[in-house]
């Protein structure tokens, strides 16, 4: 300001502060400096070659602050409508949640992590879909549904209402890839006293599902988290005697609930996974 209005008495009253205080920064500076900054000619001051050039590097400073702090504003904007989810596996209901998000919140920025492709475990991320509470987080159950036998209606086993530990042993057996679906799956005849040895395994839900409608075996199906897999040759059937079944949590770090934003979304997949379980009729 001094060197704008080579004058300190006018440069402080703009800036509203004391003319002693303004001159004694000045000096203060020369001295940090060790050069003279200003030629002297009474009340009136004038930047001489030293004041130039330190003139002309702190208004490039101040540039360079200037739109550091625009492009911080940019960044933060940008990531108000930013969410990370974390997911154990692939699953069919992730497309459709985030097209249930976008239809709602049209601006939003959905980034997916998946465990287990590189992703450090630490990694930032504002929501996980989960099968089981995770330590730490704040977990909300959005589902309890149950896991059904999928049997051809070409195989006798389609005549049963329930079918036992003991048929599913006997019949050939479709598994997924290593999953937490599979992990429930395993876990829930290991506690009866029974191993399941799969005849064939697959990734791709599509994949079992025209295994079953050529009639090679019998799978597992989740009941509401694998609706869009209904299929008219396949007949699903209750375990017996106990049914299986497993949970989907939604956890999140408590920190995500404090973020406006992330709030609509908490909401928006209650509401996606109520509706889910209306259509299935549970």
């Amino acid at each position: 300001m001094v060197a704008k209005t080579e004058n300190v008495s006018r440069s402080a009253r703009i800036l509203h502060i004391s003319q002693p205080s303004l001159s004694r920064a000045l000096n203060e500076l020369e001295t940090e400096l060790n050069v003279k900054l200003f030629v002297r000619n009474g009340h009136s001051l004038k930047l001489n070659e030293n004041g130039l050039i330190f003139k002309k590097y702190v208004n490039h400073a101040l540039k360079i602050i200037d739109e550091s702090v625009i492009e911080l504003k940019r960044k933060n904007d940008a990531q108000k409508d930013k969410v990370t989810f974390r997911f154990e596996k692939s699953s069919p209901l992730i497309p459709n949640i985030i097209h249930q998000l976008k239809q709602e919140l049209p601006h939003i920025q959905v980034d997916l992590i998946q465990n287990g492709l590189e992703n450090d475990s630490l990694a930032h991320y504002d929501f996980e879909f989960s099968t089981h509470k995770i330590n730490g987080n704040v977990n909300e159950l959005l589902l309890t549904e149950e896991i059904m036998v999928g049997v051809n209606y070409q195989n006798p086993l389609a005549n049963n209402k329930e079918i036992t530990l003991k048929e599913v042993k006997n019949n050939p057996i479709i598994l997924t890839t290593p999953s937490p679906l599979r992990t429930s799956i395993e876990s829930f005849f290991q506690s009866q006293d029974v191993i399941l040895t799969p005849a064939f395994v697959t990734g791709d839900h599509y994949t079992l599902k025209g295994l079953l409608d050529e009639n090679i075996g019998i799978s597992f199906i989740p009941t509401v988290s694998w609706n869009n897999i209904e299929d008219p040759k396949i007949k699903l059937i209750h375990l017996s005697p106990k049914k299986l079944q497993r949970e989907i949590y939604l956890s999140y770090p408590i920190s995500s609930s404090q973020n406006p934003f992330n709030k609509k979304v908490i909401t928006l997949i209650k509401m996606y996974f109520a509706q889910m379980k209306k259509q299935s009729n549970l």
